[in-house]
């Protein structure tokens, strides 16, 4: 749930075989679509907290080949691509699961470091990889300060590398409102950095086409934020935007929004004040 998402839907385009490399611009642009279609069935089932679909379109990205070690250019962001789908899969089915979350979370952050390894400016995997690395911590409470600086580290390089990043600025925001807050966290800093957030959200277009997730999940914490301090209009309000954008979620329209109407503080749900 913690970073369940929904982008608007549009036809599926044919897959590419499972092994099967790109020969040709065209197959470049198809497999180009079928990386976002699949992006979409990823969030919708993120949405609904479904593991098992989660899986399934993970497996699609697996089959979808797209580069080789001699790759041009366009192949290897293709790739770059379907290595950072593989990683968020892993980083969705993580942050829900239970037994096996840990291990997914690894596995995020596994293939982020290769990923980020050959492209260090790639700012949406510094987004990712920030995420993850702040949601592993719970699992390894032991590797608390480690994990904790790659993901400062991670969110300082993505928002200096492009500030106008609506992720890596929802994932900084994210991180503010769980830190401590003798370390500048707190729900009333992170409440600056959500509406900061959302604002970016509705500047415009992405910039990159290819990962479009958040939105909703910028709202939801924004309505969070503004539950834990008091403001109860303006929290339902913010929910009910995140609900609108992500209907899969019914958690946020039969939990979150009759406990913030009730005047109840969200904060609790997540071990916040």
């Amino acid at each position: 749930m913690l970073f369940a998402s929904l982008v608007p839907c549009f036809p599926c385009l044919p897959a590419q075989a499972a092994g099967g490399a790109i020969e040709d611009a065209g197959a470049i642009e198809d497999a180009e679509s079928r990386i976002h279609s699949l992006a979409v069935s990823l969030q919708e089932a993120a949405a609904r907290g479904d593991v098992a679909a989660i899986s399934d379109v993970r497996a699609e990205f697996e089959a979808l080949a797209v580069a080789d070690k001699h790759a041009d250019k366009h192949r290897a962001r293709l790739e770059r691509y379907r290595q950072y789908y593989l990683a968020l899969a892993d980083f969705r089915a993580g942050s829900i699961e239970r037994e096996q979350g840990e291990v997914l979370l690894e596995q995020c952050l596994s293939r982020l470091d290769k990923a980020l390894d050959a492209s260090p400016d790639f700012v949406e995997g510094l987004a990712l990889q920030a995420a993850c690395a702040g949601n592993l911590i719970s699992s390894q409470p032991q590797r608390t300060f480690e994990l904790s600086a790659l993901s400062q580290r991670a969110i300082q390089l993505a928002r200096e590398l492009e500030p106008d990043n609506p992720r890596a600025a929802f994932v900084e925001a994210l991180s503010t409102l769980f830190m401590p807050q003798s370390f500048g966290g707190g729900s009333q800093a992170a409440r600056r950095l959500f509406e900061d957030t959302v604002q970016l959200f509705e500047a415009g277009p992405a910039r990159d086409p290819l990962v479009n997730w958040g939105r909703d999940e910028a709202y939801l914490w924004l309505g969070i934020a503004l539950s834990i301090a008091g403001e109860r209009e303006q929290s339902i309000e913010a929910l009910e935007r995140a609900a609108e954008l992500n209907p899969y979620d019914r958690w946020i329209s039969e939990y979150l929004l009759p406990e913030a109407s009730a005047g109840e503080s969200l904060g609790p749900i997540f071990g916040l004040e």
